[in-house]
């Protein structure tokens, strides 16, 4: 070990209570902290002791900016006893599970600055480093301290679900409170937002419930979900039905508004009428509702000019 590499040991650890990793200091913090070392070690070695690149020494130096001191001597990683300890700390406060944007996070972080540096604290509180770089620059929130679930047996989970059927829940429209209540005697097995999966509603869906938007259907039951298939098929053969009757009707000679005024007859949606009728003259959907427009233009006129004669 050489000259250097023993002051700077013998630095990082005097300054040890003044400064921490990813510290941001000014150039006159700077000359304070470098004061008590300027008759032993030039002012652009101290900076390299402290982790300052010469570009970003020279930034605070003339043009007023601000860096950080990323001294590897300073960069602590914290034992896994103190990152659960961190955590519980922060569970306390109210925090798990919660969405917070970049100014809640400075708060939390300020009292573990110390100990370790931003994005490691992020990563503590379970964001990724992508997240806590959009925090940063986008102004994007993110959730902290997600719950994790104990595993529990598929048994246990068709346990759960004939629980909440024979309390009549299979298939019925619930609201978050309810979800909530329904949530309360399993909420030391499973996480909310596992517990929703369980019920057949999907993160987004629970996520809306949460923010008061929608009510949503849980235990959709077998055959409620082959109700909805015999519905769609039946749906199906229904629109095929109507294109055959369809092509019975239409002649060489029929126009396009002639077309759709059959399929409307024959029980088509407008949906449907448009689409059959857009393959059917390789016409744009646009040129159709035009024609539709003008043709109900047309009507009006005329219906004005009986009215006149008579």
């Amino acid at each position: 070990m050489n000259k250097f590499e023993d002051l700077e040991k013998r630095i990082i650890k005097e300054l040890g209570n003044k400064i921490y990793f990813n510290m941001s200091i000014s150039y006159e913090e700077f000359l304070n902290l470098y004061e008590p070392y300027s008759s032993t070690i030039k002012e652009k070695e101290f900076a390299k002791i402290l982790g300052i690149t010469y570009d970003n020494w020279q930034s605070i130096k003339h043009k007023g900016n601000r860096t950080k001191i990323n001294a590897s001597g300073l960069n602590k990683k914290a034992s896994e006893d103190r990152i659960n300890q961190i955590i519980e700390e922060i569970r306390r406060q109210g925090f798990e599970d919660k969405v917070i944007n970049y100014d809640e996070f400075l708060q939390l972080y300020n009292a573990y600055k110390t100990e370790m540096s931003e994005p490691d604290f992020a990563q503590v509180l379970g964001i990724t480093y992508t997240n806590w770089s959009n925090m940063r620059h986008a102004n994007s929130k993110a959730r902290i301290l997600k719950p994790v679930s104990k595993h529990i047996s598929e048994e246990r989970v068709n346990e759960i679900k004939q629980e909440i059927i024979k309390k009549g829940y299979a298939n019925k429209l619930i609201s978050y409170e309810e979800l909530l209540q329904l949530y309360e005697p399993f909420k030391e097995e499973i996480t909310e937002s596992d517990f929703a999966q369980l019920l057949g509603i999907t993160y987004l869906n629970w996520n809306n419930m949460r923010g008061g938007k929608r009510r949503v259907r849980i235990l959709k039951t077998v055959d409620e979900t082959l109700d909805n298939k015999k519905i769609r098929s039946s749906k199906t053969s229904s629109f095929e039905e109507q294109q055959m009757q369809l092509e019975m009707q239409i002649q060489e000679n029929s126009t396009p508004i002639d077309v759709m005024h059959m399929c409307l007859n024959v029980g088509m949606t407008r949906n449907q009428t448009l689409k059959y009728c857009m393959k059917k003259f390789s016409l744009t959907k646009i040129e159709l509702l035009e024609m539709m427009t003008h043709s109900l233009q047309e009507r009006k006129k005329i219906g004005k000019k009986d009215e006149r004669e008579i």
